[in-house]
């Protein structure tokens, strides 16, 4: 099963979960790509912040959701991007804003399976 782009933040800067993509537990690889960005005036500078991969089998799940991977974004996404590649199948996905992104730029990122 392949899972079309799914954008899990744009443009982003505030603490929170994003869009949750639906794998479905059918794909047998899922990646996530996330990225640095310019803000609407251009600047691209991130100081701060940290966006966490985070995988669980119920979209609604209120608790803690299993992290796949954990992104400083101050050392990983100023102008930059991280590559995260599941091998094996997931339900559902996400990329959560778990530290506040500072220093002007903003967060993006997708999902795909295949």
């Amino acid at each position: 099963m392949a899972l079309e782009q799914v954008a899990l933040q744009v443009a982003a800067t505030a603490i929170g979960n994003g869009v949750i993509a639906n794998v479905g537990g059918k794909a047998r690889y899922t990646t996530v790509y996330v990225w640095g960005g310019p803000n609407g005036s251009g600047v691209t500078t991130i100081t701060g912040g940290t966006v966490v991969v985070e995988e669980m089998a119920d979209k609604d799940y209120a608790g803690t959701w299993v992290a796949i991977q954990t992104i400083t974004a101050s050392a990983s996404l100023n102008n930059a991007a991280v590559v995260v590649r599941v091998a094996g199948s997931v339900q559902f996905v996400r990329a959560r804003i778990s530290g506040t992104i500072t220093g002007g730029g903003v967060v993006n990122a997708v999902a795909l399976g295949q």
